[in-house]
């Protein structure tokens, strides 16, 4: 598991050599999430509605940087760090 970014009490975080669709998750004190980056669609688990509102904001502006962090994980690299929202 590599963290990805840190903001508002949220972890994003991406894990090495798993299976596809591309994803990452988020995790919050309130629930945990998966999320497509494809479609930035919750495909498992919950997350506060403002948690959740955040962190699709975030990964909409950063889905290139999401989808190249999943081709390193792919490959068994670390896929990096992803800046916080502004």
């Amino acid at each position: 598991m590599s963290e990805l970014c840190r903001f508002r009490g949220i972890v994003i975080v991406m894990y090495t050599r798993e299976h596809g669709p591309p994803h990452f998750h988020a995790r919050s004190a309130g629930g945990s999430a998966v999320i497509d980056i494809a479609s930035m669609q919750v495909t498992r688990g919950r997350l506060p509605h403002a948690a959740r509102r955040y962190v699709l904001s975030w990964a909409r502006r950063r889905r290139p940087e999401l989808q190249n962090a999943w081709d390193r994980a792919e490959r068994g690299q670390d896929p990096g760090k992803i800046a916080p929202p502004e």
